[in-house]
């Protein structure tokens, strides 16, 4: 069998859509050694995809090099969809895209597409234009043209029968999950070691993710500020940098508040963030919206009390193992804050109740079933 895997996600420094794809893609590679797999997406000249692990003999990438990229995607946020037998994918039995949007094809070809969340609908204001525009114009037709649809989690399962009408027949959930080989409590050297690299404090709440506003910083920063009085512990804001959406309000709150110690380190790779995790106060994650929510997941797996809200799909990952709370009450996350600093007890009871939740996201069980619904397609 042929499966092609559209790849456009497995660029640079990954949110939690490439993650996800990527790491399906390898397990599937390891699962289905008879298979034939191709990831393929448009050439970016200067840029690489990004493969964490070694390509098994029987997988390949395939650069589309006659159009742009770019153009394409103009294209298709118009409305406009080339099929993609035009780039010399008609050879391929299923085609698997973890991005949202399925191509056209001349043929009906079989696919299975990838919906992470329709933040977009609920919160446009949170959305970039460009991106708005292309989900607007096509996650409805790909919607209609996919063999079967994934989704990361009930909730977003939810929102599409609520919203697009799609037969819940038609829609399987295959959870996101953790590398429990990276992704677990590190000893007092190893964090140590992390907290030298990047140059930060001992004692600090750790936040990680796209510095974007869905992610509710701004209700976290007003949160700390009001808090730090009572348990002086600093604030550590992993990832986001210049590629992050729209962060230039969350840099002018940053500025107001740099008598206080919050640190922004920028991109760090699994292995260190790792050891972050384990040596936080709490991991604190107040968002909006998540189709699922990787990063809280990481931290219950590394040893790390979890505060997150009690919205969308967090739910489904942390169940009882975390502090949970309104996105909006920033009040009761700053009460958080200082609870998870002062009370030791509260704090060793939701890390051990957050490793056992962890334990329950397994990559290798969410391939299976992703396996499974191809399968089901020939």
């Amino acid at each position: 069998m042929k499966i092609y895997i559209e790849a456009s996600s497995f660029y640079g420094q990954r949110s939690g859509v490439g993650r996800y794809g990527l790491t399906v893609t390898e397990a599937l590679m390891k699962q289905g050694a008879e298979d034939k797999l191709v990831l393929f997406n448009f050439l970016r000249p200067g840029r690489k995809i990004v493969i964490d692990f070694n390509l098994p003999k029987n997988a390949s990438i395939n650069h589309i090099r006659w159009l742009p990229g770019r153009f394409f995607s103009f294209l298709m946020r118009k409305g406009i969809s080339l099929p993609l037998e035009l780039f010399g994918l008609g050879r391929a039995d299923i085609l698997l895209f973890p991005n949202f949007i399925s191509w056209p094809s001349l043929l009906r070809k079989k696919r299975v597409v990838v919906v992470h969340d329709v933040a977009f609908l609920y919160f446009p204001e949170f959305t970039q234009s460009k991106n708005l525009a292309y989900l607007r114009k096509q996650l409805r037709k790909s919607l209609q043209r996919a063999s079967k649809i994934v989704t990361i989690s009930e909730s977003t399962k939810n929102d599409l029968i609520k919203e697009y009408s799609v037969p819940s027949d038609k829609i399987t959930v295959v959870y996101c999950a953790v590398d429990h080989n990276i992704f677990n409590p590190k000893s007092s050297d190893q964090f140590e070691s992390v907290l030298k690299k990047f140059n930060l404090p001992r004692d600090y709440f750790l936040f990680v993710g796209n510095l974007e506003p869905r992610k509710n910083l701004g209700g976290l920063l007003k949160a700390y500020s009001q808090s730090y009085g009572q348990h002086k512990t600093a604030l550590v804001l992993v990832g986001g940098g210049k590629w992050a959406w729209n962060n230039s309000g969350f840099h002018d709150q940053l500025k107001q508040l740099e008598n206080l110690p919050v640190y922004t380190p920028g991109f760090i790779d699994d292995d260190d963030l790792a050891a972050l995790y384990t040596n936080a106060k709490a991991f604190v994650y107040p968002s909006f919206y998540e189709g699922f929510g990787i990063p809280p997941l990481e931290a219950m797996a590394s040893g790390c009390p979890v505060i997150c809200s009690n919205t969308s799909s967090l739910p489904e990952v942390v169940g009882n193992a975390a502090i949970t709370l309104s996105p909006k009450d920033t009040e009761g996350l700053a009460r958080a804050m200082v609870d998870v600093s002062s009370n030791e007890s509260l704090r060793q009871k939701t890390i051990k109740d957050g490793l056992v939740r962890a334990k329950k996201f397994d990559w290798e069980k969410s391939a299976n079933i992703l396996s499974t619904v191809i399968d089901g397609l020939i």
